[in-house]
């Protein structure tokens, strides 16, 4: 462990007096002190001041997708690395507000208590030295420890934190990890500043990457004929990556290196036009074609496959961008190119068969069968002739001809074991026995038959929580959970609603214009049904169209009659607890009626509903 006597002493000194002894503490933390004192920040406060809105939030992950797309492994590897250590992980953005967090829950709760959150900013300014604010204003990696934080709300804390730049030296963001003071370790701040190096390592080679589709894009297209004009060709951060022979005799060589150098060149852009590639479903701008002419405008957009360092696998249904659903594609890419037994664990709803059914498709069995069974609800008299088949006359009622159980019907392909958790003890015995021999016996005969099959298993039960209970056998255990796999619950994932939501109305057919509001409630919501819920939720909506924004809130209560309350009666104001979307509709009505100073007509029309509803809503939640 690392301790830093007396930063205490020194810490009240330089708050009281002004005085600070330099021989004690460190250059870069007295410096960053100084700077504290001067803008007049609190060193008795500390908490997050300026915190983005969920809407906000969102349009700045989606600013930084780069960043966090480059980042996504990494910090899933190192949330991995530190998952006992108690500890959090951070990427911050350029602008210091806090993209990503995740760790150790109690010490997520202890920082939700200072505002220590997603979409807190946590500069210098807002709350002191600290080494997220620190390593943006001298743009190096620093660790924090304890009393070192200017402001007393972090003396609990030790912080690491290094920058991440693009290949051009622009700071981009800020890794940091942040934990307990009696957790602070020397070698802390090296693991954090290695995982910044490899995450601009792999942002370089995005950077790269992109720049070279985008002159393949434009330069080996004969239709552009960009050669023949004062035309360039600009990334999305505006370096000019190639200009034409004309131009650049026209604006005198080399020395121009960016879009903005063009422009002090005196020379005029008559069209911007962006190029763009379908990424994950959408479209993202790899860079722009500038004309100095007037060639037609527009958008020049091409389809293509998502960008080489993207896991390049088949996973129809699910979609996303956050760190943990790249963790799983991750998982999945390296996974499907074995044939080892694979184990999928998350909550109902979440998509564990559809994690199945992209491992086989990219899988050297994809020529196979994809055979799916839920082995919860099948009776447990049935399962054992379900999955090893029968023989004609094995028992009452078998079919004549007899029956190919489901290992043999996946022979050469994949088996997807649903619900594994809830077999029963005598079935676990035949299966482990399958899984060891590779050979299944059918019901009423004595023959083996050889299969080839390829075992993935699903539960939503926590299976080592299932060994140590007497539930499931430990040798079965262990042949099933060879790579396990976790999907993650929607709400630990919200910042891929956005993204699933569109995937939604796109395979619908479907343009919808969403109101921000409406996304916001769907980013409050936890999602216990996970994307089955939320696409059931779109279901519903899609019926109703866009106007009916009530069909398009999360409903946690059964639904009822138009402005009948829990008595039946439709006047009288609503009895006990008022449902997620009764709540929601609740308080649009009454900011509706704030705003137009209690005017019921203006308030009706500003909620898209007829005075007569209104007025029943008003009586039903007794306003």
């Amino acid at each position: 462990m690392l301790h830093r006597g007396g930063s205490m002493g020194m810490w009240q000194r330089f708050v009281r007096e002004g005085v600070l002894d330099e021989a004690r503490i460190g250059g870069r933390i007295a410096e960053s002190w100084r700077r504290c004192r001067r803008e007049g920040v609190d060193p008795f406060g500390g908490s997050g001041r300026t915190i983005l809105s969920r809407g906000e939030l969102e349009d700045r992950r989606m600013a930084r997708d780069r960043l966090l797309r480059a980042a996504a492994p990494y910090l899933e590897d190192l949330y991995h690395y530190i998952e006992d250590t108690k500890h959090l992980i951070l990427l911050i953005d350029a602008e210091g507000f806090v993209l990503f967090r995740k760790g150790y829950r109690e010490m997520a709760r202890r920082a939700d208590g200072i505002q220590f959150v997603e979409g807190a900013r946590w500069t210098e300014s807002e709350v002191g030295t600290n080494a997220i604010g620190t390593a943006l204003a001298t743009g190096e990696p620093i660790m924090v420890v304890g009393a070192e934080h200017y402001a007393v709300a972090s003396h609990p804390w030790v912080c690491a934190a290094a920058p991440i730049r693009d290949d051009r030296g622009n700071l981009l963001g800020i890794l940091d990890v942040s934990g307990p003071v009696e957790q602070a370790h020397p070698l802390a701040l090296a693991t954090v500043t290695a995982a910044a190096y490899a995450i601009e390592r792999q942002l370089h080679l995005d950077q790269h990457r992109d720049r070279m589709t985008l002159l393949h894009m434009t330069l080996e297209d004969p239709s552009l004929s960009l050669r023949d004009g004062l035309t360039a060709v600009c990334d999305a951060d505006g370096s000019l990556v190639w200009l034409s022979p004309a131009l650049r005799r026209h604006v005198g060589g080399e020395s121009v290196r960016t879009l903005e150098q063009l422009q002090e060149t005196g020379a005029r852009i008559h069209v911007k036009r962006p190029v763009t590639v379908r990424d994950s479903g959408f479209d993202r701008t790899l860079g722009s074609i500038i004309c100095l002419g007037n060639p037609d405008s527009g958008v020049y957009r091409v389809v293509q496959s998502p960008r080489p360092r993207a896991p390049e696998i088949e996973f129809p249904g699910q979609i996303g961008e956050s760190a943990a659903f790249r963790a799983v594609l991750r998982q999945v890419e390296r996974v499907a190119k074995t044939d080892v037994t694979v184990c999928i664990e998350g909550e109902t709803g979440t998509g564990k068969e559809l994690v199945a059914r992209a491992i086989h498709a990219n899988s050297a069995r994809r020529g196979g069968p994809f055979v799916a069974v839920n082995c919860g609800a099948i009776p447990e008299e049935l399962l054992e002739s379900e999955l090893f088949g029968y023989v004609e006359g094995a028992f009452t009622g078998a079919r004549k001809q007899g029956y190919k159980g489901k290992f043999e019907q996946a022979h050469g392909g994949t088996l997807f074991l649903d619900e594994i958790g809830d077999i029963t003890p005598a079935m676990q015995v035949a299966l482990l026995r399958v899984l060891q021999e590779r050979r299944v016996t059918p019901l009423g005969s004595s023959k083996e038959v050889p299969v080839d099959v390829r075992v993935i298993a699903a539960t939503h039960h926590n299976l080592r929580e299932q060994v140590k209970r007497g539930r499931l056998r430990e040798d079965l255990f262990y042949r099933l959970y060879v790579y396990p796999i976790r999907v993650p619950p929607l709400r630990e994932r919200k910042e891929d609603i956005p993204h699933l939501v569109r995937y939604f109305f796109r395979e619908h057919n479907n343009e919808v214009s969403i109101p921000h509001w409406i996304m916001e409630k769907w980013m409050q919501y936890d999602w216990p049904g996970n994307v089955r819920e939320l696409f059931n939720l779109l279901e519903r909506a899609q019926v109703a169209g866009p106007g009916e924004w009530e069909a398009w809130l999360p409903d946690s209560g059964a639904p009822g009659p138009e402005g009948a309350a829990a008595t039946g009666d439709p006047g009288a104001p609503s009895s006990g607890r008022l449902n997620y979307r009764e709540q929601i509709q609740k308080e649009e009505i009454m900011r509706a009626l704030q705003e137009t100073k209690g005017n019921v007509r203006l308030a009706a029309e500003r909620l898209h509903m007829p005075r007569s509803t209104l007025y029943r809503r008003i009586q039903k939640f007794g306003l």
